[in-house]
């Protein structure tokens, strides 16, 4: 398994194994986490976890009151844990990662009346606490990524529009900026960092894409961090579409998502990384003349692979749902249950191990949060 686990991309963790007394309840038997998750008013984005006992979730409690929602897996349950965020401010938590039981993050953005500044959060075992650190005016952190206590990394955008991206490391006792290499940006034409995963201290993706202050995005790039600095390396599908998340497991292992955006294929657009170069990957989301939908989310674990988002039917009335696995040869689609509006956070560890988080729409206009659970043969 990949040593990082990424913004709502990877969960470390498989099946809880039970011995029941072989003279009283017969042989042993394997049972597996409950498909059941935390199902209240809000919506979740992003899952992250360390081992089978040890998964977290974000996203927002009750949509409308501005409080960030943050529940964790047990090995049996899903319940909800305090942010350490005060009540008076309203907030909400949009990527988590962690490296151990002692160890996590979770990002977002607090509100202290009309204002709104980025929000990070550390997990130390026992409570989850805000950690200060220093940033440009309207910074939004948008993704966060994990591989030890002495190394993280969070992404994003700060400024007006047209944005300019910045990204932060932790060295153990405090975030610092870290500079990114020139990009084409203009007085008109800026840059926002969607998603980082890293695996060490010497490897890191980080992908984002270029936005035109009139026109909306405008194509995307990604950059990679060698240990020492960050350089600009062509992403797939050759320059096409925006990428919206990327999921790293090597040096040589990285797969990336988007949404076409400007055209290109339908539903959402993937790339692969082979070590040397970023290539396309064909979808079986991607109909010829249709155009719409987008990827949302991407897990990878070694060889397994996951990735999810919408893509568009009957000319783009509607926009379901997918979830494909990664085969070793090409993408397969699954059906997905409970008929959700969204699938924003994806985690694998094994061929019998995943887990989706995202929102289901409720008849009074609402949503509620899901969790879905992969079982080697089918979600639930």
């Amino acid at each position: 398994m990949m040593a990082a686990v990424t913004a709502a991309i990877l969960l470390t963790g498989v099946g809880l194994a039970a011995q029941a007394s072989a003279a009283t309840q017969g042989p042993a038997r394997v049972t597996r986490p409950a498909a059941a998750g935390y199902a209240v008013s809000g919506n979740l984005v992003a899952v992250a976890a360390t081992s089978a006992t040890n998964a977290w979730a974000v996203g927002t409690y009750a949509p409308g009151a501005g409080s960030a929602l943050l529940v964790h897996w047990n090995g049996h349950a899903w319940s909800k844990v305090p942010t350490g965020v005060p009540a008076a401010h309203g907030s909400d938590l949009t990527a988590v990662a962690a490296s151990s039981a002692g160890n996590a993050w979770a990002t977002g953005s607090l509100s202290e009346g009309s204002a709104s500044k980025p929000l990070i959060l550390h997990w130390n075992g026992h409570a989850w606490k805000q950690v200060p650190f220093s940033a440009p005016a309207d910074t939004a952190i948008t993704s966060v990524s994990v591989t030890s206590a002495t190394s993280a990394w969070v992404v994003g955008e700060y400024g007006a529009a047209p944005f300019k991206p910045i990204a932060l490391h932790w060295n153990g006792s405090a975030w610092k900026s870290v500079a990114l290499p020139k990009l084409p940006l203009t007085k008109y034409v800026g840059a926002m960092l969607n998603s980082v995963s890293a695996t060490s201290a010497g490897n890191a993706w980080a992908v984002g894409a270029f936005n035109d202050a009139f026109a909306g995005p405008g194509g995307g790039f990604a950059l990679h961090w060698n240990g020492k600095s960050w350089s600009r390396v062509a992403s797939a599908p050759a320059g096409q579409g925006d990428p919206v998340a990327v999921a790293a497991t090597a040096a040589n292992s990285a797969w990336l998502i988007g949404c076409p955006c400007q055209g290109g294929p339908a539903g959402a657009v993937i790339g692969s990384w082979n070590g040397h170069t970023w290539k396309a990957v064909p979808t079986p989301v991607a109909k010829p003349g249709s155009f719409g939908g987008s990827g949302n989310a991407i897990a990878a674990s070694g060889r397994l692979a996951w990735a999810a988002g919408t893509y568009c039917t009957s000319g783009c009335t509607s926009y379901p749902v997918f979830i494909l696995r990664w085969t070793g040869s090409g993408w397969k689609q699954t059906p997905v249950p409970d008929k959700p509006n969204g699938i924003l956070g994806l985690a694998v560890t094994s061929a019998a191990n995943a887990w989706a988080v995202g929102t289901t729409p409720l008849s009074n206009g609402t949503t509620r949060t899901l969790i879905l659970h992969w079982n080697g043969s089918k979600w639930s």
